[in-house]
């Protein structure tokens, strides 16, 4: 049991020189694009960091030019006409139409039984 404890202790320790070392490497100025020609690597950070201001304000300016189409899409769609409320519409305007239609038959009807009824039966009593 001692033996496993002994390589997982060997284990660690390797693990954490490698870490040890990939943070030295960094700082150094190896594998994150800086210079291994012995300069510090804090030594470009007035370019980098007007680099990121020059890139944020690209950014703005795509930001803005992408707002301004977005505002007009907007625009646009609360204007248009959706199918759900052109077919809402049309479901009112023709059960509307039906029930005209409907009344207009049943005004019809009552005026024939009112009307043409007694006039049919004194036709027929003569």
């Amino acid at each position: 049991m001692a033996d496993s404890g002994d390589k997982i202790q060997q284990l660690q320790e390797m693990r954490s020189d490698a870490e040890r070392e990939a943070v030295e490497k960094r700082f150094r100025g190896g594998d994150n694009g800086g210079n291994d020609g012995g300069e510090p690597p804090m030594s470009n950070l007035e370019h980098r960091v007007g680099k990121l201001e020059s890139d944020a304000g690209d950014i703005k300016v795509t930001l803005a030019r992408m707002e301004g189409k977005f505002d007009t899409m907007d625009a646009k769609l609360n204007n248009f006409v959706t199918w759900k409320s052109a077919f809402a519409g049309l479901t009112v305007i023709t059960l509307g139409l039906l029930a005209a239609i409907g009344t207009t038959i049943g005004a019809a009807w009552w005026m024939a039984q009112q009307y043409l009824a007694p006039l049919l039966q004194a036709a027929g009593a003569s």
